[in-house]
């Protein structure tokens, strides 16, 4: 008779996770279909139409509960901008990066093409 022990020593030899996409448990996994956020993302592209002319869009401000996709919406919103526009956008979290070096870092990074 198996065990609940067993079940488990058997599919973590055999798969090496419990999860088939671990990956989507990090902080830069971005789903390539964001759900149930297309009026949030139709409203900052809203923001974006002065792009065609060459300016900056408008600013932003985002809100609401935690948990509730607002950094996943933006950075999918930085990635269509990105593609549809030869601009650079970087998505710096004041959490973790808090002095104004820091965020500087973070942007010459990505303006320069290095890993972060």
């Amino acid at each position: 008779m198996k065990t609940v022990e067993n079940i488990f020593d058997v599919i973590i030899q055999q798969e090496g996770t419990l999860f088939k996409q671990s990956e989507v448990f990090t902080l830069e996994y971005l789903p390539e279909i964001l759900r149930f956020r297309e009026k949030q993302l139709r409203a900052m592209i809203n923001h974006s139409r002065q792009l065609n002319s060459g300016h900056a869009p408008t600013n932003m401000e985002i809100t609401g509960p935690y948990g509730t996709g607002k950094t996943t919406a933006v950075k999918k919103y930085f990635e269509l901008v990105e593609n549809k526009f030869n601009v650079a956008t970087a998505y710096i979290n004041c959490e973790f990066d808090k002095t104004e070096n820091q965020m500087l870092t973070k942007i010459y990074n990505k303006l320069y093409k290095k890993k972060c």
